[in-house]
């Protein structure tokens, strides 16, 4: 290139750069005349000083995207002894309201309407469909005891008690449920063992200020980032090795649900155990609120823990101060149970998933006006729940 070319290319960029810097210019001067002759600044900044004082909280609470339709081709299935093929596909649904598909309509439109709240135990994602506890319910309860129930699963990966309440207060179709089970335990221990709270950090961007232009643009770069690397598979093994991030929670540090926090220590146990409870408490007053009767249910895992047999028994003592329905799993399943998990000794496999859809569901058929006989499953029995009130009038329930 010679010297009459390169001097034509910088005059080049020296025009469009002036005429970019004069555009400029000329638009801050008629602004501010604009301003000045038409009195307007002065209510502008009154407005951008009152949109900028409000922020949106971080709330961590989710929802399942609405009609889901996902079929894992890599089910990890961990039992044996169901009638479904090893290798075969499993499949992952939600209706309209977000809510997982039980594989049956046959339902809807019952008067009697239960709903499953829980964090992934839940959700029971990586069970089939049709053997999912919620499913499970649903099955029996309209089949075998003869009591016409609609069951939603509203169970959310990650969720605590906090994020129940705020799913029942705020998903519109939940308000039509007549029965809401609540089953929440590791995940309210491992956040509060960690955060010593449930609440959310309070926002600081104000709509017009740059640090909100920022914030979106910093969330659009990561959404970006998440939608490229999880749609190639050069980018996704890149950011599996550099990232080190768990493919499935998309999460790199922080506390994550695994089997080494089924014994975590928390040395503030107690103090964070009468949080959880006053979260409980504030479910069950807003599901009477609701007109919605609560039952809550302890959180059973494959090995026994001491965080986790704290918290449950803060259900124990909650459900009964309160006369309201309780679902011990935990004592109901066996002591050998360890064939109902997965690897990780906290979520069910296929044989649990069922298991506990058969208790559950013996347990809610005589509340819910079944004359059917409960042939698989007992209460616990009079003697422990008597014994659990006189732990309780004591103060020694732990």
């Amino acid at each position: 290139m010679d010297n009459s070319a390169k001097c034509y290319r910088y005059r080049t960029m020296e025009f469009w750069l002036l005429l970019v810097l004069g555009t400029v210019a000329a638009f801050a001067c008629i602004d501010f005349v604009f301003g000045y002759v038409r009195m307007i600044s002065t209510v502008r900044v009154s407005a951008q000083q009152f949109r900028s004082e409000a922020a949106k909280m971080s709330i961590r609470t989710r929802n399942l995207v609405p009609d889901t339709n996902h079929i894992y081709h890599l089910p990890y299935r961990g039992d044996l002894g169901t009638n479904i093929s090893p290798g075969a596909s499993r499949v992952f649904r939600t209706n309209l309201n977000g809510t997982i598909s039980s594989g049956s309509d046959a339902k809807v439109g019952a008067t009697t309407k239960i709903l499953f709240l829980g964090g992934s135990t839940t959700e029971s994602n990586e069970v089939d469909e049709p053997v999912r506890f919620p499913a499970v319910v649903e099955r029996l309860l309209n089949d075998h005891y003869l009591v016409p129930v609609e069951v939603w699963n509203g169970g959310v990966r990650g969720h605590t008690t906090v994020d129940s309440i705020n799913l029942l207060l705020n998903n519109a179709a939940y308000a039509q449920a007549t029965h809401v089970v609540l089953m929440h335990n590791i995940n309210d221990r491992l956040l509060l063992a960690f955060q010593s709270g449930y609440q959310s950090p309070l926002g600081v961007s104000g709509d017009t200020s740059w640090d909100k232009v920022k914030e979106a643009s910093n969330a659009l770069v990561t959404a970006f980032w998440d939608f490229a690397s999880y749609h190639s598979n050069l980018l996704f093994a890149a950011r599996m090795q550099f990232a080190r991030f768990h493919p499935f929670s998309g999460e790199r540090l922080g506390p994550v649900v695994s089997e080494d926090t089924i014994d975590l220590k928390d040395p503030k146990l107690e103090q964070h155990a009468l949080i959880y409870r006053a979260y409980v408490e504030a479910f069950i007053g807003l599901s009477k609120a609701l007109n919605t009767v609560p039952v809550l249910m302890t959180q059973p895992l494959a090995r026994p823990s001491m965080g986790q047999d704290r918290f449950n028994d803060v259900l124990r003592e909650v459900g009964f101060m309160q006369h309201m329905k309780i679902i011990d799993l935990d004592r109901l399943l066996p002591r050998d149970r360890e064939w109902l998990f997965l690897s990780d000794f906290i979520h069910m496999n296929n044989e649990g998933g069922k298991t506990l859809g058969h208790i559950i569901a013996g347990e809610l058929s005589e509340s819910l006006g079944s004359k059917v006989r409960n042939e698989h499953y007992q209460p616990p029995a009079v003697g422990g729940i008597i014994e659990m009130g006189q732990r309780v009038a004591k103060g020694t329930t732990h």
